[in-house]
This record gives C-alpha cells, structure tokens and sequence, in this order.
C-alpha cells in the first residue's frame, strides 16, 4: 500500500515542481525582457543626447561652406542628416514604449499566478507606470519641436532674413532644447528605480531556481 501511495505521490510532486520551474522562467523571461527595452531606451536617448551635441558643428560647417546660409535649402545638409536621424530614433523609443505596455501587464498578472513578491511587483508597476507617461510625453513633444527645429533652419536660407531675425531662431531653439531636456529629467528619474527593482527580482527568482 505504501509503495502504492509512493508512485501516486511521485507524479504529483513533479508536477508540481515542473510547474513552479516553468513559472520562475516565465518570470524571469519578463522581468530579461523589461530589462532589454529599459537599457535600449536608455542608449537611444543618449544617441539622440549625441546627436545634439553635433548640431553646433554641423551648423557652423554649413555657415561656413561656399553657400553660407543657402547652404539651409539642402534637405540633405548635415543639420536635417541629423534632424531625421533623431526621428528614426523616436521611432524606435516608441516601440520600446509600446513593449514595456505590455510586459507591464505581463507582470502585474505573473504577481498573482508565479508567486512574484507583491511589493517588488507594485514598486515595478507604479514606476514604470511614471516612466512610461512622461515617455510618451518626451517623445511627443520631441516630435513636434523637431518639425519647428528644421522650419527654423530651413528659414536661414531667406534671403529677407535680417539680423533679428537670424538670432530670434536661436532663442526659439533654445526654448525647444530646454523643453526637451526637462520631459527627459522626468523619464531619467525613474529609470534607476525600476533597474534596482528588477535585479532584486532577478535575485529571488535565482534563489527560487537553487531551491527547486
């Protein structure tokens, strides 16, 4: 009889603990995944941050060429080059954005069903909740000031274009760059956060993995 109860045990017992190994990869594979599109969002900001950097080049090299201010026609000038390649980027934040919508509701659902720490989980959510609307937010508003940006450069070329005209564009720029710059201190903010979180829960599930 005992042993009867052994080989009707055993089973059940691997289940079990075949369940609770593929509930910790599933997890595990979410929280791998919001890590991927945290550190991708993260390099596309800082080449976009690069690309802003070159723009001061790029412009006094197209001052200083043999056309000067109509060098500002050509839609293939170094300046729009740089504009569009900020667009791609934008782009691509965008599918981060929408991938991190996702694996959220991934994880607020593995909380309940693969034992995720309750608190780690909602510590997650909430920041990435944050980080997610001021993303949207960032890329927005980076979107329209990047149509005024090559409408400003572009109106260098006017031949009517006087003096006050000509360095009332760099105020208007400098505007659109300080706007920029304050939507990206609010994504920042939460991005160290949700990292921190995130390798903690890395950390139990490993210890969850040795357990078993």
């Amino acid at each position: 009889m005992k042993n009867i109860r052994k080989l009707i045990i055993l089973p059940i017992v691997l289940l079990i603990l075949a369940g609770c190994s593929q509930s910790v990869e599933r997890a595990d594979r979410t929280i791998t995944l919001i890590q991927d599109n945290m550190t991708s969002i993260i390099n596309l900001i800082s080449e976009i941050q690069f690309n802003e950097q070159g723009l001061q080049g790029q412009f006094e090299e197209m001052i200083n060429s043999e056309q000067e201010l109509q060098a500002f026609q050509n839609e293939e000038a170094g300046i729009f080059v740089n504009i569009n390649q900020r667009s791609e980027y934008l782009d691509q934040l965008e599918e981060n954005r929408t991938s991190l919508v996702g694996l959220r509701e991934e994880i607020q659902a593995q909380s309940e069903s693969d034992g995720l720490p309750s608190d780690q989980v909602t510590q997650v959510d909430q920041n990435l909740e944050q980080l997610l609307g001021h993303l949207e937010t960032y890329i927005n508003d980076y979107r329209t000031n990047l149509e005024v940006e090559q409408q400003l450069y572009q109106s260098l070329a006017n031949t009517d274009l006087d003096y006050t005209q000509f360095f009332g564009l760099f105020d208007q720029i400098s505007i659109i760059t300080t706007n920029n710059q304050m939507n990206l201190e609010k994504v920042i903010e939460f991005v160290e956060p949700i990292n921190t979180v995130l390798i903690n829960l890395k950390v139990y599930l490993a210890n969850l993995q040795e357990a078993s």
